[in-house]
C-alpha cells in the first residue's frame, strides 16, 4: 500500500510540475484560465484511498512498457493542462492519441482518464463524438476496474443523455452503472466517495426531469444539494450546478419564488472562475461557469434585476485588469442591457446592446448570438420603431430553434401587430403562445395584459377580463413584479364590464 501511495503522490507532483512550467510560459489569454487549471489538477486526497489504488489495474511489469507508460503519463498531464488553460480543440486530438497508445499497451486506467478529459472537453463544444468518446472511456474504466472513473463517467453520460433526451434504456443502464460503482466505493469506505453521491443524485434528478417525474426529480435534486453542501461547503464552486438543477425542477413545478431563492444561492459562490471538478463539470464562458450566467439570467427573468446586475458587476470587478473574452463580454452586456430596458433606461440599453453586437464583429446573425438580436428588437420596439423591431425579430426566427427565444420574438411580433392595428392576427398569436405556456415568468403578466387589451378592442370583454385576472394570479408566483401588478389592476379598473 505504501508503494501505491508513493507512486500516486509522484504522479501528482509530476502533474503540478507540468502546470507550473505551462504557467511560466503563459500568454495573457491563458492567464484567465489559470485558476481553472489549478482546479483541474488531480486531487491529493485520492492518494489516501488505498482500497481504490489496490483495486484498479496495476501498471505493467515489463520495464520497456513501464517506460512507455511513464512517457504517455507526462503527455497526458501536458494535454490536460493545455485543455484546462483554454485550448481544448488543440488538446482533444492529443488526448485521443494518448488513449490509443495506452490501449495498445493494454493499460486501461490511462485510456479511461485521457478519453474522459477529451469527452468532457467535447461536450461544451457540442462535438457529436463526445458521447462515443465517453462511452469508450467507460468501457476502459470497467476493464481497468477503476470504480471512481466508472462512477464519474457514468454520471457524466447519464446526465448528458437525460439532457439530450436519449432512450430511457440507455439512461437506465448508465445510472445503474454509476449506482453500482458508488455502492462499491461506499462498501470499501473509500475516501474518493466524498461528493460523488451528490452528483449521482444530480444525474438521477436530471433523468427524472427528462422523464417528467417531477416529484422524483425534486426529491433527488434536494438530496443532491444537501449532500453537496455537506461534502464541499455551502459556497463551494461545485454547488451552482447542483442548485441550478434543483431550481429548474422547482420552476417546472410552478414554485417560482423558491426557484429564485435557489438561483440566488448559486451566485453566492466563493470563486467566479470555472473548475474541472471530479464530476459534472459545467461548461464556461471565458472562464466563468455557465451555471452562474444561467442563474443570473433566471433571476432577471423572474424580476430580481438587482441580483442579476450585482452578478454582472462582480464579474467585471473581479476580472478587472484583464480583457474579457468576446462572448463573455457580449453576454454580460446583453444581460445588463435587458435589465436597463426593463428599468426604462433606453439610452443605456441601446448603448450596451450595440456594444454586445460589436463583440461579434461584422458577421451575419448566428444562432448562438440570437439573444443579442432579440434584445435589439425589444429596444427598437420600446423606442416606437415597430418596423425595425419586426425586421430584427424575423432575423432571429430565421436562425434560432431555441424555444424561449422563439417565443419571446413571436410575442414581440404580436405586440407590434397590435400597435399597427392588426388586432385579429395579434390576438391569434397571443392566444397560441399563452396556450403553449409562457417560458419567462416576468413576461407572463405583461403578455396576458397585452392579450387582454387586444381582445377588449375586438369586443371580447369577458375574455379580456379573464386574461387580466389570470395575469394577477400569475403575479402571485413572482410577487416582486410590483409594476406589472399595478398595470393589471389599473387596466381592470379602467375597463369595467
Amino acid at each position: 500500500m505504501t508503494e501505491l501511495r508513493a507512486a500516486c503522490l509522484a504522479n501528482r507532483r509530476r502533474a503540478l510540475g507540468v502546470l507550473v512550467d505551462a504557467l511560466l510560459a503563459i500568454d495573457e489569454r491563458g492567464a484567465k484560465f489559470a485558476r481553472r487549471a489549478v482546479y483541474a489538477l488531480p486531487a491529493l486526497d485520492d492518494c489516501n484511498a488505498a482500497e481504490h489504488l489496490a483495486a484498479r489495474q496495476p501498471e505493467p511489469r515489463d520495464p520497456q512498457q513501464r517506460a512507455e507508460l511513464a512517457k504517455l503519463a507526462i503527455w497526458f498531464d501536458s494535454a490536460r493542462t493545455k485543455a484546462s488553460l483554454g485550448n481544448p480543440r488543440d488538446a482533444i486530438p492529443l488526448l485521443v492519441d494518448i488513449a490509443d497508445r495506452a490501449e495498445r499497451l493494454g493499460y486501461h486506467p490511462l485510456v479511461a482518464e485521457a478519453l474522459r478529459v477529451a469527452g468532457r472537453e467535447q461536450l461544451p463544444l457540442k462535438e457529436t463524438a463526445s458521447v462515443a468518446t465517453l462511452r469508450r472511456a467507460l468501457h476502459a474504466a470497467q476493464a481497468g476496474a477503476d470504480d471512481v472513473l466508472i462512477a464519474e463517467i457514468s454520471i457524466d453520460l447519464g446526465a448528458s443523455a437525460s439532457i439530450a433526451n436519449r432512450p430511457e434504456a440507455e439512461r437506465d443502464e448508465l445510472i445503474a452503472a454509476a449506482r453500482a460503482a458508488v455502492a462499491r466505493l461506499r462498501w470499501r469506505q473509500d475516501s474518493t466517495l466524498v461528493g460523488m453521491e451528490s452528483f449521482l443524485g444530480w444525474a438521477v434528478g436530471q433523468d427524472a426531469l427528462a422523464r417528467g417525474a417531477l416529484d422524483v426529480a425534486e426529491r433527488e435534486m434536494r438530496a443532491a444539494v444537501a449532500a453537496g453542501v455537506t461534502a464541499f461547503g455551502a459556497h463551494d464552486r461545485r454547488l451552482p450546478a447542483l442548485r441550478n438543477g434543483l431550481a429548474q425542477v422547482l420552476k417546472r413545478l410552478g414554485k417560482q419564488d423558491e426557484a429564485a431563492v435557489v438561483w440566488a444561492q448559486s451566485l453566492d459562490t466563493e470563486h467566479l472562475t470555472s473548475s474541472s471538478s471530479s464530476v459534472a463539470r459545467v461548461p464556461d464562458l471565458g472562464g466563468v461557469p455557465l451555471s452562474l450566467v444561467e442563474a443570473a439570467w433566471e433571476l432577471r427573468d423572474v424580476g430580481r434585476d438587482a441580483e442579476a446586475q450585482a452578478f454582472v458587476d462582480r464579474v467585471r470587478r473581479e476580472m478587472a485588469g484583464t480583457t474579457l473574452p468576446a462572448f463573455l463580454s457580449g453576454t454580460l452586456d446583453d444581460l445588463e442591457s435587458s435589465i436597463a430596458l426593463e428599468r426604462g433606461d433606453l439610452v443605456k440599453a441601446r448603448t450596451l446592446n450595440e456594444r454586445a453586437l460589436a463583440t461579434l464583429g461584422a458577421t451575419a446573425i448566428s444562432a448562438h448570438a440570437a439573444g443579442f438580436h432579440q434584445t435589439r428588437g425589444e429596444i427598437l420596439e420600446a423606442s416606437g420603431d415597430c418596423v425595425g423591431a419586426r425586421a430584427a425579430y424575423r432575423d432571429v426566427l430565421a436562425v434560432t430553434s431555441h424555444h424561449t427565444i422563439e417565443q419571446a420574438v413571436r410575442l414581440g411580433l404580436a405586440r407590434c401587430l397590435a400597435k399597427g392595428g392588426d388586432l385579429g392576427e395579434a390576438a391569434a398569436m397571443f392566444d397560441r403562445e399563452i396556450a403553449d405556456g409562457i417560458d419567462i415568468a416576468r413576461t407572463v403578466p405583461t403578455t396576458l395584459l397585452a392579450a387582454a387589451d387586444v381582445h377588449w378592442r375586438l369586443g371580447a370583454h369577458d375574455k379580456a377580463h379573464e386574461l387580466a385576472r389570470e395575469g394577477l394570479r400569475a403575479i402571485a408566483k413572482t410577487p416582486v413584479l410590483v409594476r406589472e401588478q399595478a398595470a393589471l389592476a389599473v387596466w381592470i379598473l379602467s375597463h369595467p364590464t
